[in-house]
């Protein structure tokens, strides 16, 4: 059982993409259909398969957390951060689908929440690739001069 969570745990990585990939494809095909509508039948089902693949990765990154020894520290944004945007996925789904135990949701601009999930999609991401590259990957090549201009030890 152990080596199965283990296996299962190291799949994170390839299965958190996937709902990554439906929330923006949502997010970018209700900025597109903002107008004319184009998208509305379409763009509940993808957030509401955004939060099972969520919900799944979710999973895989808890057993990740458990076989791989990480401390609780260092992925506790990443983690809660996660169960959020699998959360706030269905939330969308329901806006969308006007769903009636969700009425208080009429009241939230949709412009709003979208500029959330957003948002949150990107904190997740950005926790997750401080765990497995490091805090510094992304200003690491930076010159030095940069990093001084943007207050970054060098």
């Amino acid at each position: 059982m152990e080596v199965l969570e283990q296996l299962l745990g190291r799949l994170h990585p390839l299965v958190v993409h996937l709902p990554i990939g439906f929330i923006i494809m949502g997010l970018i095909l209700q900025w597109h259909g903002r107008k004319n509508r184009n998208f509305n039948a379409v763009v509940p089902i993808i957030y509401f398969w955004a939060g099972i693949s969520a919900t799944l990765a979710c999973v895989t990154g808890y057993l990740q957390y458990l076989g791989e020894g990480y401390a609780f520290d260092s992925v506790k944004w990443h983690l809660w951060s996660g169960i959020v945007t699998a959360l706030f996925s269905f939330l969308m789904y329901a806006k969308l689908k006007g769903l009636k135990a969700f009425a208080f949701l009429t009241s939230i601009p949709l412009l709003g929440l979208c500029i959330v999930f957003f948002v949150l999609i990107s904190f997740t991401g950005h926790q997750g690739g401080n765990i497995t590259h490091g805090e510094d990957f992304l200003v690491e090549p930076l010159p030095n001069s940069v990093k001084s201009a943007l207050g970054i030890e060098t």
